[in-house]
């Protein structure tokens, strides 16, 4: 859907520096801590109280052009509970709101990877419609309607094991751009 397209391109680190609410410089120390922590760069900003999630959520409402919801004002459909696997709305912090007709109301507090998009459009067989909410309110209907315990130690394996892929792909990423830096800079003839 070319609506999602713009949606998807944008980083969140990007749309908060547009926005003028972090510099570069903060968002290349949040992505590192998300590296090293996994945790999300909504998190990293909060914990860090570098901004808050209501600076976050207008940000992202704002840049995309998205309307702002309380998801937790939301009775969630049963098909939509059935449809999509709690891992993947817990992993990607997004939760399912409605269904009309052929599209799925997806309530976020970031920009979503256009491969998320992909996935839930396949698993729901509808297009997506975005909302923006607050990652906390976000986290609480996904533990109220889609707890991820039943499923016990097969999905924490799951999740522990993308989060290492993740880290990995990003590890690579970043030894890759520092090996392009090094290799640009020029050789100095007085080293030993």
């Amino acid at each position: 859907m070319k609506h999602l397209q713009k949606l998807t391109r944008k980083t969140l680190g990007d749309l908060l520096v547009d926005e003028g609410l972090v510099t570069q410089s903060q968002v290349a120390d949040a992505l590192e801590e998300h590296r090293r922590t996994g945790y999300s760069m909504v998190d990293v900003f909060v914990t860090t109280d570098t901004l808050t999630e209501w600076d976050v959520a207008y940000a992202v409402a704002n840049q995309l052009q998205l309307p702002f919801i309380h998801p937790a004002q939301y009775k969630i459909l049963n098909d939509l509970k059935e449809a999509i696997p709690a891992d993947i709305l817990h992993r990607n912090d997004c939760v399912p709101l409605d269904r009309f007709d052929d599209a799925v109301t997806l309530c976020v507090s970031s920009p979503i990877d256009p491969r998320l998009v992909e996935n839930l459009q396949k698993l729901t067989g509808c297009g997506l419609y975005l909302y923006v909410g607050l990652l906390s309110e976000i986290r609480q209907v996904l533990d109220a309607e889609f707890p991820v315990e039943a499923d016990g130690p097969a999905v924490a394996a799951s999740l522990s094991a993308e989060q290492d892929q993740i880290a990995g792909e990003w590890e690579q990423l970043f030894d890759l751009a520092n090996e392009s830096v090094l290799s640009e800079q020029p050789e100095d003839e007085d080293a030993p």
